[in-house]
């Protein structure tokens, strides 16, 4: 399922996925906790997509919903700055303070290193609260 402070459907009442997996003992496995890459690319509008880019198509990246969910990329690199650790950090550490059932795999568009496997690890360490 996505999962990630741009994506909480999850969380909705009457979406009741993580509930039910909570009921049943089941971990959810969040895809795309770093928001389709929003977070870490400099984008101001969908126009700053490559042509071939899927996520022009996405209602998120609309020009309706593009001003928004640029206030949200605002605030977790503030959130980042302010704890020291980079954006991808403070994203996956929200999605890890939501519950010890939740398995974020980040991945990027770009070739997966150690040191970005490491970075992503640190995130576990980076004190927020739910």
């Amino acid at each position: 399922m996505e999962y990630s402070a741009f994506s909480t459907e999850i969380e909705l009442p009457e979406h009741t996925l993580l509930a039910t997996c909570r009921e049943l003992g089941v971990a959810v496995v969040a895809y795309s906790p770093l928001s389709r890459g929003l977070l870490g690319e400099d984008v101001q509008g969908p126009d700053d997509f490559e042509e071939g880019d899927i996520r022009r198509f996405y209602p998120r990246c609309s020009r309706e919903n593009f001003p928004k969910n640029m206030k949200l990329v605002g605030a977790t690199k503030e959130l980042a700055t302010k704890k020291g650790v980079t954006v991808d950090q403070a994203a996956l550490a929200w999605l890890l303070r939501q519950g010890d059932d939740i398995f974020p795999i980040p991945g990027k568009n770009r070739t997966i290193t150690r040191k970005y496997i490491e970075e992503n690890f640190e995130a576990m360490h980076v004190g927020l609260t739910p």
